[in-house]
């Protein structure tokens, strides 16, 4: 080969090089088609003595797991790890100084090195929660904002956090800085929908119902679209980096609005969970119908720059999750079976 054959080589492959990175601009809408690994997972399946009404979040606290259910009189039923044997029943409602004047937003809980965060609605208190000797205790509290109705609370970085979009403003989310208390950014919703500059806040928030987590290190926030199979990653600052469309069937684009919206299937439900570097996102991939419709669930695991590591096909139908990386299992559960804990073995990265 010639000098002048292997610039012309040289060059080619720079310029495909290069075009293969320009799909991975930040900001730019970047298509999934597969995932690298792709298991078929089974469950192991724990009857529990007490039933989950209306269960809203499932975490783990030194070393237990934890059901926050929302109407009921004991709000949280603990299990110890990893089997899941059942512990007992703790927080109840009330005005002292252990009790909870108001729900609690199961977007609010946060993973702490010791005890566990929860966010009480429409007072927006934040509280930091331990359990011990079978006792819930409130160790820690802190009023975040103003007392007036947020939707959702997701601390990041140097004081500030995110809420997401209300039902007055079209803004889907707001950056606020918590120490002077302030809206200091707002942005805009996607334009996904064909005629949406017709909706108005109520229908926009409904449209783009999505599912929020944040970076161990609270400098990056992600959101998983529940009509769309869609996944946008922001930066500490509320920057786009990472907007990705997850191609792959059952795969719908054409979100119905109004009284028809049932004729939308449903994608991401439940909290996504953080572990190390990766996201784990519940994908329900229902048929239109609503949340009791036939649905094939699977976890969706990405990186932080929106790349798909893996998807692990569920054989039963989970509501939410959460993942022990000390244990190596999933634990969930399915708001349609009230006395059932599913325990799954967390696959290995390849």
């Amino acid at each position: 080969m010639n000098a002048s054959s292997i610039s012309i080589f040289s060059f080619l492959y720079l310029f495909l090089l290069c075009s293969a990175c320009s799909d991975n601009q930040e900001g730019k809408v970047v298509t999934v088609t597969s995932f690298p690994q792709t298991l078929a997972l089974t469950a192991q399946v724990k009857m529990v003595p007490v039933p989950f009404l209306l269960p809203r979040y499932i975490g783990i606290t030194d070393d237990r797991l934890f059901v926050y259910k929302e109407r009921e009189k004991d709000l949280f039923e603990f299990f110890s790890l990893p089997d899941c044997a059942y512990i007992g029943s703790a927080g109840t409602r009330g005005s002292g100084p252990d009790e909870f004047v108001s729900l609690l937003d199961p977007r609010g809980f946060q993973k702490l090195d010791s005890g566990f965060g929860v966010f009480e609605s429409r007072i927006n208190i934040f509280k930091t929660l331990k359990y011990q000797d079978g006792n819930l205790e409130v160790v820690q509290t802190k009023n975040v904002m103003q007392p007036e109705q947020t939707n959702g609370y997701y601390p990041l970085q140097d004081g500030t956090f995110v809420t997401l979009g209300n039902l007055i403003e079209s803004k889907e989310y707001f950056l606020h800085d918590g120490k002077k208390q302030d809206v200091i950014q707002k942005i805009d919703y996607p334009q996904w929908i064909s005629g949406q500059e017709e909706y108005d806040g109520i229908t926009l928030t409904f449209a783009y119902m999505k599912q929020c987590g944040v970076h161990p290190e609270r400098n990056k926030f992600a959101a998983f679209y529940t009509y769309f199979k869609r996944l946008r990653i922001y930066d500490k600052d509320m920057t786009l980096r990472h907007d990705v469309d997850v191609k792959i069937e059952p795969y719908h684009a054409n979100f119905v609005a109004g009284e028809d919206n049932r004729k939308s299937p449903l994608y991401y439900t439940g909290q996504p969970q953080t572990v190390s570097n990766l996201i784990y996102a519940l994908c329900l991939n229902a048929e239109a119908g609503g949340a009791e419709a036939k649905c094939n669930p699977e976890l969706h695991v990405f990186d932080w720059d929106g790349n798909p590591v893996a998807c692990y096909k569920l054989d039963r139908r989970v509501s939410l999750f959460t993942i022990s990386e000390k244990h190596r299992k999933i634990y969930a559960i399915d708001n349609l079976s009230d006395n059932e804990i599913y325990i799954y073995d967390l696959p290995e990265m390849k």
